[in-house]
């Protein structure tokens, strides 16, 4: 997957959780996604 496919999916996740479900975003999920650390994201 390239490096902008994985951004979008991280974006529509942030969305998701804060505008949608009103949910917190985890850091997990988005270095599980990202392919790297939370903090190098």
């Amino acid at each position: 997957m390239e490096w902008n496919e994985k951004l979008q999916l991280i974006i529509d996740y942030v969305e998701n959780h804060l505008q949608r479900k009103e949910e917190a975003v985890v850091s997990e999920e988005i270095s599980k996604t990202a392919g790297c650390s939370f903090a190098f994201f």
